[in-house]
């Protein structure tokens, strides 16, 4: 069961830390003639399953403007033209089933895409979305950019509370035990960790397995657990599909100074403590 329960919560945490959340750095307004919208956020898995995104809009609109429909538009296409719509549409907080939606006034709109092709992202050529309105004028088109290399696409930068992947594989040795010949305590360990990062902080799962001090015996250790890098220093890289960045994404060199307490029944040592040293390669996408 202890197993079971650990493999789920990996796998949720994996899920979740694939999912990058992008904000704006300066908020561009960009004006109607019965509504001004701006671009606030982002969210997509640039490269790593990429099924579904999603955009948030603050949307301020004259009275008797509605939002009729909404798309997915590329730099080739009329405004409106596109067939790609949105799944799902939140008004402040709040899932709309039907429409049209009355935008008069302020409002956050949040539209869902799901990817019409399951190797490329909802927003791979994409250069903006096209709000369908009807105004007391009569309907018009307003296309918001969020492309990154769009001409008046806002700059996008990773939010602070997003989480990345975290991938380290590594070795232990425990060289500083009180009982040479324990078939207890692990002489030495290789382990692979998987996790999310949030900035310097992390929370991870770990697989490692070793040997121990005699032959034909070895440990196998399944953990959890979390941490907090002293020195952290970010590479920005951006995805080659959508331009957006990746924001606190690196490679990693570790060196740790790991000890241990195990506790063995029959002729196994009842307390063995050890100490020694770690070293492992991890990389943060």
């Amino acid at each position: 069961m202890q197993g079971r329960l650990g493999i789920a919560w990996l796998t949720g945490l994996l899920v979740f830390s694939c999912s990058r959340r992008y904000v704006v750095k300066e908020p561009r307004v960009i004006s109607g003639t019965h509504a001004n919208v701006t671009a606030y956020a982002l969210e997509a898995s640039p490269g790593i399953w990429p099924m579904q995104a999603s955009t948030t809009l603050l949307v301020g609109a004259l009275a008797e403007t509605k939002l009729r429909g909404a798309t997915l538009g590329s730099a080739s296409s009329s405004p409106c033209a596109g067939s790609h719509e949105f799944t799902e549409v939140y008004e402040d907080g709040a899932l709309q089933p039907e429409g049209p939606l009355d935008l008069t006034g302020g409002h956050w709109l949040k539209f869902y895409f799901q990817s019409e092709d399951p190797k490329r992202g909802p927003l791979v050529g994409v250069s903006g979305l096209d709000l369908s309105l009807v105004t007391s004028a009569g309907p018009t088109c307003m296309r918001i950019p969020i492309a990154p290399s769009e001409p008046g696409s806002p700059e996008w930068q990773m939010a602070p509370s997003s989480a990345g992947l975290l991938a380290a594989d590594g070795v232990r040795l425990f060289a500083l035990r009180t009982a040479s010949t324990s078939t207890v305590a692990p002489a030495w360990t290789i382990f692979t960790r998987l996790g999310a990062m949030y900035g310097p902080s992390r929370l991870w799962a770990e697989f490692s397995g070793g040997g121990t001090a005699t032959t034909g015996y070895g440990d196998l250790i399944l953990m959890a657990g979390g941490d907090r890098v002293l020195s952290f220093m970010p590479l920005r890289l951006r995805s080659s599909e959508t331009g957006l960045p990746f924001g606190r994404r690196n490679f990693f060199l570790e060196l740790e100074l790991p000890g241990s307490l195990w506790f063995g029944t029959g002729d196994a040592p009842s307390l063995v403590p050890s100490a020694g040293a770690g070293f492992h390669v991890g990389l943060g996408i």
